[in-house]
């Protein structure tokens, strides 16, 4: 589109579609590593490198995926692309979950949950008419992602304004039962603000261990933050210092940011993010492995 050379749309359209037939499973899981001849184009092997067994399912490559195709169907207008981003985004029961922030009356925003059936229509069994609107505070309130646990129920998390000082941001996790309602078995009420006291928070990604502890990644102020919750919303205190780990280890001026995070099989935690490295306002790819503890 910039350059105005056809041959890279080619390029991006043959990748996505050779992705698209060979990379995901029947329920629309995604291979690790497709390995290709690179005589004839053949496909050797499909596998993983990272998981327990090649037939584990790629979390990240499902996010790549799931953005991936969107923006192809964007860029195209070709609807199985569309499809493909809506098949990766299921749940188990085949519905499809997204969050964000939202409001109906006021002026300020929710946390945002919508659940649709199978058939695009909105889901009348989940929140109100298949939306779930949630006010943790008296502003904004925000939705950064999603997890589901295996029960069903539904673990968020994102910002939402302090109540020492409502003009700030802090990081929030909430968990709602598979009807779209806040579980009171949960933190305070259904949700929980970890450190109140420290501006400028918030969480950019979560992932569920196989134990069902809750690990969480963002920033805290500057820095790379990890922590980790028990299965009822506390911090847990066998994790780093009461649960919390902040890392400035990258010679970094301010502003590192934790994006993401993959737990690994040994219970390894890979975050990887953005790290500010100079004064000239230069940002870098940042990634750091955790123990277990």
């Amino acid at each position: 589109k910039l350059t105005g050379d056809s041959s890279y749309y080619q390029l991006a359209v043959t990748h996505a579609n050779t992705t698209l037939k060979n990379h995901f499973r029947e329920d629309n899981s995604s291979y690790h590593l497709v390995v290709y001849d690179t005589e004839n184009g053949g496909i050797i092997s499909k596998k993983t490198a990272q998981g327990a067994h090649d037939s584990s399912a790629w979390a990240r490559g499902q996010a790549w995926g799931l953005y991936g195709y969107t923006v192809m169907y964007r860029e195209t207008k070709d609807k199985k692309y569309l499809d493909q981003a809506n098949a990766i985004a299921l749940q188990p029961d085949r519905k499809i979950i997204v969050g964000g922030n939202g409001y109906i009356a006021g002026s300020y925003n929710d946390l945002a949950l919508v659940r649709y059936k199978t058939n695009g229509s909105l889901d009348s069994t989940f929140g109100v008419n298949g939306i779930s609107l949630t006010a943790l505070s008296l502003f904004d309130d925000k939705i950064n992602d999603i997890a589901l646990q295996t029960d069903g129920k539904i673990v968020v998390a994102g910002t939402t304004a302090s109540p020492l000082n409502t003009s700030t941001q802090i990081r929030c996790i909430a968990r709602f039962t598979s009807f779209g309602k806040l579980d009171s078995t949960f933190g305070t009420n259904g949700y929980t603000f970890p450190n109140v006291s420290v501006p400028s928070s918030s969480i950019s990604k979560i992932a569920i261990q196989q134990d069902g502890k809750i690990i969480a990644v963002g920033v805290d102020g500057q820095n790379f933050t990890v922590q980790r919750y028990d299965t009822t919303g506390l911090l847990d205190n066998n994790f780093g210092s009461g649960g919390t780990v902040i890392t400035n280890t990258f010679n970094s001026f301010h502003d590192d940011r934790a994006i993401d995070v993959v737990v690994q099989p040994n219970g390894g935690i890979v975050v990887g993010g953005t790290v500010f490295v100079d004064a000239l306002s230069n940002y870098s790819f940042g990634v750091a492995r955790y123990l277990s503890n």
